[in-house]
């Protein structure tokens, strides 16, 4: 699970740096999009790049996975240490759980501020207590400071009715889960920072279009001194943006830039092919010598002496958990390439996949062990028939 987390924030580390270089091609509606899809394109290129290499792969020989508890049992009777893969398991799944509570904290907090707020039906808000003195909104709830005039009150208030109206809540509690379960991932962050952004850029320039000036005159006068607020969760008028970005923000009109944004879904295309030409470096057809072809499929296919389980068993049987990798965690699946000779002899082995030298080793190993096949047959002649044999290797 770990191996496959680091590929998938790896690409959501590419994408979101591709999206801070490209940011001033962006209007907000645009960048608001791209934020939220960054962290599914990311998961998405890994489920695409999984689903079609591992189908093009098994349509010779089905996955064999070894014995769980075989190689679980060797590995406690040279002693119970905790594994590199352990480690970092129980470290990320402690991040989790931090997370999870942080954000719950949060929840509970806001929970609060409305709880010791005062409901004014007339402008159905509420109106903030000593102790919770923020503005800001949640879902469809909006909660004032009380010490506003009138007229900053009415300002304070349309501000957030457009955050309610945008759904903003929605996005921040979408990007917090992501947050939860990629807690270690600085892109994740800056994404986080870029969406707050981005949601005050949208309310600034629909404020500037209705008041113009006093809308400017009321954020300059409201940033000055203002602490920064720690209801994450939330839409708050009083936040840290710099003013002078957020005033030039408000008076630049929007951009269509809709084919701009198809950019981003091409690029992470462009990533799943580089992720499946860096993987398959298998053929699909050699040549044992000048009038010999190999087939990639024949009439008859060879066969292990016994079948399938007899091969599974004969794998099992022979072999051995390397132990540099499994005293550092190390996991995966081997691709190993043969030829099946029309004598039946196993010759011309390729690992297709690179995973770790060490189980690549052991793969190989093992299946120049192997005896004889019974070779394929096509028009009635033995051919050489090439086959991929899938080895999983599992702690």
């Amino acid at each position: 699970m770990i191996s496959q987390l680091i590929e998938i924030n790896v690409y959501l580390v590419i994408l979101t740096i591709l999206y801070l270089v490209l940011w001033s091609f962006f209007n907000t509606v645009t960048r608001r999009v791209l934020v939220l899809i960054i962290p599914f394109l990311s998961l998405l290129i890994y489920l695409v790049k999984q689903l079609v290499f591992v189908s093009k792969i098994q349509f010779k020989v089905p996955m064999i996975e070894l014995e769980v508890l075989s190689i679980t049992n060797s590995a406690s009777e040279e002693g119970g240490y905790l594994t590199t893969l352990d480690t970092l398991s129980v470290l990320y799944i402690g991040g989790v759980i931090l997370f999870s509570a942080i954000t719950v904290s949060k929840f509970i907090k806001v929970y609060r501020c409305f709880r010791s707020s005062q409901f004014d039906s007339k402008k159905e808000v509420f109106i903030a207590a000593k102790e919770c003195t923020e503005s800001f909104s949640f879902l469809r709830f909006i909660h004032i400071a009380k010490e506003l005039s009138e007229d900053e009150m009415q300002i304070v208030l349309e501000h957030e009715q457009i955050h309610v109206k945008q759904r903003h809540t929605y996005d921040l509690i979408y990007l917090q889960l992501v947050h939860i379960f990629n807690w270690f991932n600085p892109a994740i962050f800056l994404l986080k920072k870029d969406l707050i952004a981005v949601h005050e850029y949208q309310v600034d320039q629909q404020m500037y279009a209705h008041h113009h000036k006093n809308y400017v005159k009321y954020l300059l006068a409201s940033t000055l001194g203002v602490k920064p607020s720690q209801l994450i969760l939330t839409s708050q008028f009083h936040n840290k943006l710099k003013l002078t970005q957020r005033i030039k923000q408000m008076k630049t009109k929007k951009k269509n830039n809709w084919a701009i944004l198809a950019l981003m879904p091409a690029i992470a295309l462009g990533l799943t092919l580089v992720s499946f030409n860096s993987n398959k470096t298998m053929v699909s057809k050699i040549v044992v010598n000048e009038q010999d072809t190999v087939y990639d499929f024949a009439q008859k296919n060879p066969e292990y002496p016994g079948g399938h389980a007899a091969m599974v068993d004969f794998l099992v049987k022979h072999i051995e958990y390397p132990i540099n990798a499994k005293k550092n965690g190390v996991e995966g699946t081997v691709y190993v390439v043969f030829t099946v000779l029309k004598t039946g002899k196993l010759d011309n082995f390729i690992i297709g996949r690179k995973v770790n030298e060490d189980l690549e080793r052991e793969a190989l190993r093992v299946m120049k062990l192997m005896p004889n096949w019974i070779p394929g047959e096509q028009d009635g002649k033995k051919v050489n028939v090439q086959y991929t044999l899938p080895i999983q290797f599992k702690l």
